[in-house]
């Protein structure tokens, strides 16, 4: 009986103990209206510079779809453009076509107990994601990172969601308002605003309970640039967009992603809003499928880049460890 029990207890530990050291992949998004990439990567702010230089992506990527916030952030949540979405403008429909997918229902086809949460200023938006399955919707104010930064920092640090969209306005705002222009000194300080609350927000994944067991995938983009006061027709100004992404507290021997297959491709193309969905939903199901292949991918235009990101932090990392020697 005794050894019985003992048997019993040895593998309930052991059970408990690799669910404790499992560690679970979460995702950060940030969606920030309105950005002159040409602009920004000359100013050189901490957070947009060290993705630049630590991680995957680029100031010259581009927007090849209507560079407009409602059609483009609509790609990022979806996969596919406008084509298939059908948004073309600010006016959004309370729903989508019945055969496009957003983020939050493919994932959670494949792992029901994955949780979803956005943050979002813009009201017209916040609207149109009421009828999406978002587990948490929090409504900021446009424009105003100030509060975004404190009650994004509180939320984040203090839930236990696997997927966080956290959307600011204050560049867009501003270029609207007096030129989407180097000259136009709010236009920029809204820039260094935004890059300070980012920082505040991924300072504040330390304080989660479980951050020692989280592999975390942080990613960024903007909508489209801008030219004058409006962000119409072909120009580099209004088309050229960043988009960046990371690995934040990764352990390569996790299972979130098997690093084995994880070689990065020899394409010279750039990455697209239509690339982000496929990307976040590998990140998230990895572990949970044995591999992540096209079927779970059949209805976006675009491709994960999860290899070639992973590859990217593989190696700084491994750069890192040669300079300590």
């Amino acid at each position: 009986m005794k050894s019985t029990s003992f048997l019993y207890l040895l593998v309930s530990l052991t059970f408990l103990t690799f669910n404790l050291t499992q560690a679970r992949p979460k995702v950060l998004f940030f969606a920030i209206d309105g950005v002159r990439s040409d602009i920004l990567s000359k100013m050189k702010l901490s957070y947009f510079e060290r993705m630049n230089l630590e991680g995957f992506g680029s100031y010259f990527c581009n927007n090849i779809d209507i560079p407009t916030s409602g059609p483009s952030w609509t790609t990022v949540l979806t996969g596919v453009y406008h084509k298939h979405h059908k948004i073309t403008d600010n006016n959004l429909p309370q729903t989508l076509p019945y055969e496009v997918n957003t983020i939050v229902n493919a994932a959670k086809r494949i792992d029901c107990s994955l949780r979803f949460g956005m943050y979002m200023e813009w009201a017209k938006f916040y609207n149109f994601n009421k009828h999406i399955d978002w587990d948490t919707l929090i409504k900021g104010e446009f424009g105003n990172s100030k509060k975004t930064k404190l009650e994004a920092t509180h939320w984040i640090s203090n839930t236990d969601l696997d997927y966080y969209f956290v959307y600011f306005g204050e560049a867009d705002y501003w270029g609207h308002r007096l030129g989407f222009e180097n000259y136009n000194f709010l236009y920029k300080r809204a820039l260094r605003n935004i890059n300070n609350s980012i920082e505040s927000i991924i300072k504040s994944l330390e304080l989660r309970e479980n951050y020692c067991n989280e592999d975390w995938l942080i990613m960024s983009t903007t909508d489209h640039g801008g030219k004058g006061f409006h962000h119409e027709g072909t120009s580099p100004e209004v088309r050229q967009v960043f988009w960046f992404a990371n690995l934040y507290n990764f352990n390569f021997g996790s299972p979130t992603i098997h690093f084995k297959d994880s070689q990065a491709s020899s394409s010279n193309s750039k990455p697209q809003h239509i690339d982000i969905c496929p990307t976040v939903l590998q990140f998230l199901t990895n572990s949970r499928v044995s591999y992540f292949s096209q079927e779970f991918a059949s209805n976006y235009s675009g491709k994960s880049w999860l290899n070639e990101i992973c590859a990217m932090d593989r190696i700084f990392e491994d750069r890192n460890t040669l300079s300590l020697r």
